[in-house]
């Protein structure tokens, strides 16, 4: 693997990870992955107001 382009790195699930976010969406699991030849994979898990489970994922 090659890295052509860095930049600032920024939390994973933008404005959701704000102060506030943070009270209504409680991230269980945050998940990076890359595959060949050029793909990358984002996924965030959380609990919404602490009872309602889902997930988020970005190819």
């Amino acid at each position: 693997w090659d890295v052509v382009y860095c930049s600032n790195p920024t939390s994973p699930g933008g404005g959701y990870r704000s102060a506030i976010g943070r009270l209504v969406f409680k991230a269980n699991e945050m998940v990076q992955t890359v595959e060949a030849p050029d793909v990358v994979r984002n996924r965030v898990g959380f609990s919404a107001f602490g009872f309602i489970d889902g997930e988020v994922s970005l190819k």
